[in-house]
């Protein structure tokens, strides 16, 4: 088809607009739609109640609960990153500042259904260095490849 023959107003749309135009796709998301994602992310702590001058061990789960695989990739060997926040919304340990991530580029494919486990512990400190004494509650908010997840835990 000559570019000529294509109407004015389509040669003014986008690039995916004229594909479809001159192909005849009959939809924008056969051709350049995103496959279909599910990504499921939660964070379980090891005990909902944490005991005096106790850690606080957790995990962040990821798991593929869509059709197709999903092809990930990092710019840091750290996968998942988490907060500790108060009942305020004020986060009171950020947990990149405190472990080492390597600047490395990575890499994986995560099959339907399959599932990855990322463990962590808080020390109970804050950011600033000072000791977290309870009882207080607080919040583990995990992500993993901008997506957001959190489970609350109770500080003895």
């Amino acid at each position: 088809m000559a570019w000529d023959a294509v109407p004015a107003l389509v040669r003014m749309r986008s690039r995916a607009f004229l594909a479809v135009a001159i192909l005849g796709a009959a939809s924008l998301a056969e051709m350049f739609g995103p496959p279909e994602v599910s990504l499921r992310v939660w964070v379980v702590p090891d005990q909902a109640v944490v005991l005096p001058g106790d850690d606080v061990p957790f995990t962040i789960f990821v798991r593929n609960e869509g059709p197709r695989e999903i092809s990930l990739e990092f710019s840091t060997s750290c996968h998942t990153s988490f907060e500790i926040v108060d009942l305020r919304g004020d986060v009171v340990y950020h947990g990149g500042r405190h472990y080492g991530c390597l600047d490395v580029l990575t890499s994986f494919v995560l099959a339907p259904g399959a599932r990855r486990t990322y463990t962590w512990t808080w020390d109970r400190t804050t950011d600033d260095g000072g000791s977290i004494e309870g009882p207080a509650a607080f919040l583990i908010r995990g992500t993993f490849y901008r997506v957001p997840a959190a489970a609350p835990v109770l500080v003895l």
